[in-house]
């Protein structure tokens, strides 16, 4: 059975203000192209009026080879979502953790002290066992972004499918940054 694994780091906000945003979420997306080599697609969603313009990012291939991708497209009104797109060719099989790391300058975010010094990370983990095949990551369908109301039920589906049959599940993890916490009613 095809195996690939896709930890998405989402973070919701419930802040006082959204002066500061900058990075709102973002996603990884990899494909299997051919013999070793994959695509990969960082998308990030930032606030239109925070006037964020980011044309290169650094990538982490998870083999020790970082490249800096350039924006491929972007657009939106009210949220502009970037696009960087990444070719590489892996040296064999093995499970490698695909990555992003940028400030996001949140403010206010409560359940994470001191937000708008805490950085954006996102992985995906890519499992190659050329026996079974070559794989690509789930398809999130929706938008990473929506607006919270403060003390009103927030409910996300980002829509994952996988073309290729595989079974998909959620979990929820803890945010990575320093001191912070998943609110205790978040499930």
């Amino acid at each position: 059975m095809k195996k690939i694994s896709t930890l998405l780091l989402i973070i919701i906000a419930f802040g006082k203000t959204v002066q500061s945003q900058d990075l709102m979420s973002g996603k990884i997306t990899i494909e299997g192209l051919t013999n070793l080599t994959y695509e990969a697609t960082v998308t990030l969603y930032t606030l239109t009026s925070a006037n964020v313009n980011r044309d290169t990012i650094i990538l982490d291939w998870g083999d020790g080879v970082r490249d800096t991708l350039p924006v491929a497209s972007k657009g939106g009104t009210d949220i502009t979502t970037h696009y960087f797109n990444g070719y590489h060719t892996y040296s064999g099989n093995g499970n490698y953790i695909i990555s992003f790391l940028d400030s996001f300058r949140i403010d206010s975010i409560l359940n994470i002290p001191n937000s708008n010094n805490e950085s954006l990370y996102l992985e995906n983990v890519l499992i190659i066992d050329t026996v079974n095949g070559y794989n690509s990551s789930p398809y999130l369908l929706n938008p990473l972004v929506d607006f919270a109301i403060k003390d009103e039920p927030l409910v996300f589906n980002p829509g994952a499918y996988d073309y290729e049959g595989d079974s998909l599940s959620y979990t929820l993890l803890p945010p990575t940054a320093t001191n912070s916490s998943i609110p205790a009613n978040m499930t």
